[in-house]
């Protein structure tokens, strides 16, 4: 049976807060923005966002993002976490499939065996968007390392992209930081003159 990946429920107790990949609606389903939701459900939502990274690895993998934060330029640091996330990728290819839809499921199905989040793929006409969302990436690399760790999902997906045929006068490049207690990331794919 095929995942929904436009909502990621996380239940808690007796309460779930869902988590759309346009916004985050409240618990009451009513499609209210993330302002309002609660503290606590805000708060419990970042408690298993931080899960994401498992304990063993988060000392080591804050302390190196701390010293290459120390070592390199934000730029440096960007294209360090870039060519991570293309690594990662191509030892991991994924099928292109024959829709946006299963190019969307290939690369959840990547992301859920490593609990890395989930990604929506909306075509705006002009250009792809991919809204990613729920990355391990502040439990490993903490609030500094955010500045440059949304790119190595940007390396990840350049590359999946490249491996299926997209062609090479497109690029795909993040638009903004992270947003929410999900840490939203957003990229666009689009001819390369609309980034310059």
């Amino acid at each position: 049976m095929p995942v929904d990946w436009a909502v990621f429920a996380i239940d808690i107790k007796r309460f779930s807060v869902y988590v759309g990949v346009n916004g985050y609606l409240c618990p009451d389903h009513s499609g209210a923005p993330a302002s309002l939701m609660s503290d606590i459900e805000q708060q419990s939502l970042r408690y298993f966002i931080q899960r994401g990274c498992d304990p063993q690895w988060q000392d080591f993998l804050y302390a190196m993002s701390e010293e290459l934060s120390e070592q390199l330029s934000l730029p440096e640091l960007r294209g360090f976490f870039y060519a991570v996330g293309a690594r990662m990728a191509a030892a991991a290819p994924v099928a292109a499939g024959s829709s946006l839809a299963e190019l969307e499921l290939a690369f959840n199905d990547w992301l859920a065996q490593r609990d890395w989040g989930f990604v929506r793929i909306h075509d705006r006409q002009s250009a792809l968007e991919l809204t990613h969302a729920c990355a391990p990436l502040r439990a490993a690399f903490g609030e500094r390392g955010m500045a440059a760790a949304g790119a190595i999902i940007e390396g990840l997906y350049s590359t999946w992209l490249t491996q299926v045929g997209v062609d090479d006068k497109l690029a795909l490049r993040q638009i903004g930081e992270a947003e929410g207690p999900a840490d939203v990331l957003k990229f666009r794919l689009a001819h390369q003159s609309l980034f310059a």
